[in-house]
């Protein structure tokens, strides 16, 4: 998802990625030699900190490697998670309680623009950060899928098993749980 994400932003013209990958593909490589992505191997040797973060890491991969990017959480960026099953609880556990997390589970159709996007925000992101229509969310995350919606935590594991359906049937279905995942 995270390739999907960053094709998207390139072709809207989104300036200033930085992006951190150990082992960079050879497209990531001709992104950056093209000036058009700035490529990092860790999180450490980025120097100028961001203002949103958005985390497009394997599940398994965050696990290990998350404690490695708190200091851009502990800076003041917005974190946004798209990593299927990592709880804020996990996130907050690495980040810092004061961090600004966001998860947000696009669905695949969302890479060519018909999916939905399911939000979830920590209680320590601000109320501006809330907003499926706020800049970050919108121009990061939602609106390659164009839909946004924000539900309960519980809702994007749903969001998560239900990747291959329709766009119109999963939102229905969102819309339904996140009634039952409210406690």
């Amino acid at each position: 998802m995270g390739g999907a994400l960053l094709k998207g932003w390139l072709g809207r013209g989104v300036k200033s990625i930085t992006v951190v990958e150990p082992r960079p593909s050879v497209e990531l490589k001709q992104l950056a030699r093209a000036k058009k992505i700035a490529l990092f191997a860790a999180p450490s040797d980025v120097k100028r900190k961001p203002s949103v973060c958005v985390v497009a890491i394997k599940p398994q991969v965050l696990k290990g490697e998350a404690q490695a990017l708190a200091g851009f959480a502990q800076s003041g960026a917005l974190m946004i998670s798209i990593a299927a099953g990592t709880s804020v609880t996990a996130l907050s556990a690495a980040w810092g309680k004061k961090a600004r997390i966001i998860r947000a589970m696009p669905n695949t159709p969302g890479a060519i623009g018909h999916g939905i996007t399911g939000i979830y925000a920590a209680r320590s992101a601000t109320a501006a950060d809330r907003i499926p229509s706020s800049e970050a969310i919108s121009r990061y995350v939602a609106e390659p899928a164009r839909i946004a919606h924000q539900v309960h935590e519980c809702a994007l594991q749903f969001q998560t098993a239900m990747q291959g359906v329709s766009a119109g049937h999963e939102s229905c279905h969102l819309a339904k749980i996140g009634i039952h995942c409210l406690r």
